[in-house]
């Protein structure tokens, strides 16, 4: 789950914890300017945990399509998840909150 302060990288998309200075996929400042981007991984193409590469702009930073939120304990659950990983509700419980 976000919390306040993580970010997205300018160069690459990847989610990071607000604790980084830098990237942790292409070592990106976290205050680059413009000039700097292209020296990082705008090109890089491997997908890894955290990249938000989901298409719709309503979907939240750091979420991909088809991720919910657990209505017992609001956790964020991936989207392959059939129950929550924190209290193993099912993902139907209540009505799942989806994030698209």
């Amino acid at each position: 789950m976000s919390r306040e302060g993580d970010w997205i990288c300018s160069a690459c998309n990847h989610f990071n914890f607000r604790k980084r200075n830098s990237c942790q996929r292409c070592t990106c400042p976290k205050d680059a300017t413009e000039a700097d981007l292209s020296s990082y991984g705008l090109h890089k193409s491997e997908v890894l945990p955290g990249d938000c590469y989901a298409q719709d702009p309503s979907v939240l930073p750091g979420w991909k399509t088809g991720d919910w939120i657990c209505n017992r304990c609001g956790l964020h659950n991936y989207a392959s998840r059939v129950e929550c990983f924190k209290c193993n509700s099912p993902r139907d419980f209540g009505g799942a909150m989806c994030g698209s």
